[in-house]
């Protein structure tokens, strides 16, 4: 799981400086893998309760956000602290990797959330 989080975060990092972001570029990365990663969660939260019918309780919005901060600040120990963005960035080895699964990740989970609430949408109105 951490070589695929380097992975993403070498190819973002990649990615900011191409379009022209390279003074927060290493900042970016893990925004945007806590974003995706988000979408993931949520879908499967929709999932559990499509085909279980748990009924989670009303979530505090505060609660959603500590969830959100401590992914963002565990990706930041993970990544940036110490400067071991540094060691990410200069291996050779994830920069010959090939560049589709860092396309295919938030295209995926993009896909899947939006999936996810046309099926609760047709749920609620009884065609599922």
């Amino acid at each position: 799981m951490i070589n695929l989080i380097k992975y993403l975060y070498n190819k973002y990092y990649y990615f900011q400086i191409k379009v022209g972001n390279r003074d927060i570029a290493k900042y970016t990365p893990i925004l945007m893998i806590t974003l995706f990663l988000n979408l993931y969660f949520v879908f499967f939260l929709m999932l559990l309760n499509f085909l279980f019918e748990i009924s989670f309780p009303e979530i505090p919005k505060v609660t959603y956000f500590i969830g959100f901060f401590s992914v963002l600040f565990l990706l930041y120990i993970l990544l940036i602290y110490d400067a071991k963005f540094k060691k990410i960035i200069d291996n050779d080895e994830i920069k010959k990797r090939s560049n589709m699964f860092s396309i295919l990740f938030p295209i995926i989970g993009f896909i899947l959330f939006n999936l996810g609430w046309i099926i609760k949408m047709l749920q609620n109105q009884g065609r599922l």
